[in-house]
């Protein structure tokens, strides 16, 4: 029988999804200092706890494949995560680069363009993987779970931003 989930894994995805309904507030209070420390928390919350994680993944990838003569078998889960990166920023410059084109006002914009609709998509799949992640994590302890959820909702201010 499987353990109930806390209610920190039930929570985190409604923290999570109300930062992307209500962000804006915290941007237009704060604007320079939201993003400041959603990157500065992101990017520590990637040294301190996914880089330890990626290796632990890294070995256990190696361990589960020793059976099969794959290439660079420590690397392919650092791979993974490099190409993960890869794909949102280049969202991000396509987005960008595409505004820059177009030179249209935000005001004036009626519908969106397949360049959003893309841009949108991504960081929903990217938001639902974040979600889903607290929920079935390798953990059910409160602690990693709420620091999880502080991490990723200050990550997902600078999202917000973006978006």
């Amino acid at each position: 029988m499987t353990q109930p989930l806390p209610i920190e894994s039930l929570a985190g995805p409604l923290v999570l999804a109300a930062i992307f309904l209500r962000g804006g507030v915290v941007h237009a209070a704060w604007p320079r200092v939201a993003l400041a420390v959603g990157a500065g928390v992101s990017t520590a919350y990637v040294f301190v706890y996914m880089l330890p994680e990626l290796s632990e993944a890294g070995a256990a990838f190696v361990t589960a494949t020793a059976d099969r003569a794959l290439p660079l078998p420590r690397l392919r889960v650092y791979g993974a995560a490099l190409a993960g990166f890869i794909v949102f920023y280049g969202l991000e410059n396509m987005v960008a680069s595409s505004n820059e084109r177009k030179g249209r006002d935000e005001a004036t914009r009626q519908s969106l363009d397949l360049v959003e609709v893309v841009h949108i998509g991504g960081f929903a799949t990217y938001a639902w993987l974040v979600s889903y992640l607290m929920i079935r994590g390798v953990t059910n302890e409160t602690v990693p779970i709420v620091l999880y959820t502080v991490a990723m909702g200050l990550h997902f201010l600078g999202i917000d931003h973006s978006l």
